[in-house]
């Protein structure tokens, strides 16, 4: 029997995974947490007015809430290739093997993209202020930080999955652009 294959997504993999898959599921990476803590200075803004987008950060003791998508063996190799086409192209992700808890309570290893704190686009100190305003107004080549965010919220809700602290930084960003 062939070994199963897993990825875990966080941010726009959860909405827009853009390889087949087998199956997927809520599940829980153990000793990692999610922010808004990567600057996105092309797809999701520019080097003047830079988005964030979201990063999966080591925390020991922590969990996080994701997706956990499970891809055929015959289909791995593919699979991997194209994620680290989509993910790698910058120094801000880690390819790793990560520890997932599935619903059923066990424990898997999983492929995931962890953030590279070493990153120059690693930033995880900006106030919230910075933060609603870079979600609010920046742009790049594959649309908005905004638009990025919400399209992240509204999946997390749909699947019920904690996302309160991004919904309110998603409706500080909505009222600051309603204002502007």
């Amino acid at each position: 029997m062939k070994s199963e294959k897993f990825v875990f997504a966080y941010g726009s993999l959860i909405w827009n995974p853009g390889f087949e898959f087998v199956e997927s599921e809520k599940a829980y990476a153990i000793d990692f947490s999610r922010s808004l803590c990567i600057q996105a200075k092309v797809h999701r803004g520019t080097p003047d007015l830079p988005g964030l987008v979201l990063g999966l950060e080591p925390n020991m003791g922590s969990r996080y809430e994701g997706v956990l998508y499970r891809v055929k063996d015959s289909n791995w190799e593919v699979t991997a290739e194209y994620l680290r086409n989509r993910e790698m192209h910058r120094d801000v992700y880690i390819e790793s093997m990560i520890r997932v808890e599935k619903a059923d309570g066990s424990i898997v290893s999983a492929l995931a993209y962890i953030v590279n704190v070493d990153s120059v686009e690693y930033d995880p100190s900006r106030s919230l202020e910075d933060v609603v305003r870079m979600v609010a107004f920046a742009k790049g080549i594959s649309g908005s930080s905004f638009d990025y965010l919400e399209n992240v919220v509204n999946f997390l809700k749909r699947e019920k999955i904690d996302s309160i602290e991004l919904e309110k930084i998603l409706e500080s960003a909505r009222q600051l652009k309603d204002n502007d």
